[in-house]
C-alpha cells in the first residue's frame, strides 16, 4: 500500500449518517433550533445568517460522523490483526508446541484476516464504502483521503530480498502482505511464522497510522468547530433576536455550554462558553 500521508487541501465536504457522540448530537439539535427559528425570521438579512449557521452546522456534523464511522472501522480491524499476530507469535515457538497447535494457530490467524477484510468491506458511510480507496474526510479547507485497505494492500515493508518488495514505488508485495499469511501463503504460520508476524505488525502499524491521523482532524478541526458554531449562533441571536422566541433561545445556549464544557475539557471548544455567557 502507498504511504498513507493524511495531508490536508481545499474541499467541501460530503454527507452521511448521525452518531452517538454527544457533540455530535449537540450539533443535530443546534441543526434543529437553527432551523425552527428560520421561518419566522422578519428580517431577509437575518434569515441568511441563521440559514448559513445551520449549513454548517450540517457541513460540520456530516464531517464528524465520518470521522467516528472511520475510527470506530479502524479499531475494529486493529483488534482482528493483534488476534492474528498474537498467534503468529505463539507459532514462531513452534518446536515446543504440543502436535496440533500449530494448525489451531493457523485457524485463528485465518479468522482474523477474513474478519479484516470483511470489516473494511462492509465499513460504509452512506452509499460510499469508507475504505475503498475513492473516500474523502472533507471539513471547509481540509481534506484526508481515505485509502484503500484489504489484507492484500497492507503489509510490509521489509525485505530479505529485493526481489520480494517494489523498491521504486513501496507498493506491498503479495509475499508481504497480510494476505499472505493465510493457510497455503509464503508466510502462513508452517512456513513462516517469522514472516508472518512481520507482515502482520506492519499491516497493524498503517492502521494505527490511518487512526492517527483522524484523531488528530478530529480533535483539531471538528470539536472546535462546535464551539465555532455556538458563537456564531449567538452573535446572530444577539446583533437580531427574533421576536419572542430569545427566552426559548437562550435556554438552548444554556444547555448547549453546558455540553461543551463536559465534552472537550481542555480544548478549543470550551472557548465559546464565554461567548456564550453573554446570553444568559
Amino acid at each position: 500500500m502507498a504511504e498513507f500521508k493524511g495531508e490536508m487541501s481545499p474541499s467541501a465536504a460530503g454527507a452521511g449518517p448521525s452518531s452517538i457522540r454527544p457533540e455530535i448530537d449537540a450539533i443535530h439539535r443546534l441543526r434543529a433550533v437553527v432551523s425552527t427559528q428560520s421561518g419566522p425570521v422578519e428580517s431577509d438579512a437575518l434569515r441568511t445568517r441563521v440559514m448559513e449557521v445551520g449549513v454548517r452546522a450540517e457541513l460540520l456534523q456530516q464531517a464528524a460522523c465520518k470521522t467516528c464511522a472511520a475510527i470506530d472501522a479502524l479499531t475494529s480491524m486493529e483488534e482482528s490483526l493483534l488476534f492474528a499476530l498474537d498467534a503468529a507469535r505463539e507459532a514462531m515457538q513452534a518446536r515446543s508446541l504440543p502436535a496440533g497447535a500449530l494448525d489451531r494457530l493457523q485457524s485463528q490467524v485465518d479468522i482474523a484476516v477474513r474478519s479484516l477484510d470483511w470489516q473494511s468491506q462492509f465499513a460504509r458511510f452512506g452509499d460510499c464504502g469508507l475504505f475503498c480507496g475513492e473516500n474523502t474526510v472533507e471539513l471547509e479547507a481540509e481534506k484526508i483521503e481515505l485509502p484503500g485497505i484489504s489484507s492484500a494492500t497492507i503489509g510490509g515493508s521489509w525485505v530479505d530480498s529485493a526481489a520480494f518488495e517494489k523498491m521504486d514505488t513501496g507498493e506491498v508485495e503479495y509475499s508481504q502482505s497480510v494476505a499472505s499469511v493465510l493457510d497455503g501463503g509464503p508466510n502462513c504460520l508452517a512456513q513462516w511464522a517469522d514472516g508472518a508476524a512481520r507482515a502482520l505488525e506492519a499491516g497493524l502499524g498503517q492502521l494505527r497510522e490511518i487512526k492517527e491521523t483522524l484523531d488528530s482532524f478530529y480533535n483539531a478541526s471538528v470539536l472546535p468547530g462546535v464551539g465555532t458554531l455556538a458563537v456564531a449562533l449567538s452573535n446572530v441571536i444577539a446583533s437580531e433576536p427574533p421576536p419572542g422566541s430569545l427566552k426559548d433561545i437562550t435556554a438552548m445556549l444554556e444547555e448547549y455550554k453546558r455540553e461543551l464544557g463536559s465534552m472537550a475539557a481542555g480544548t478549543a471548544v470550551s472557548d465559546s462558553q464565554g461567548i456564550l455567557e453573554l446570553l444568559s
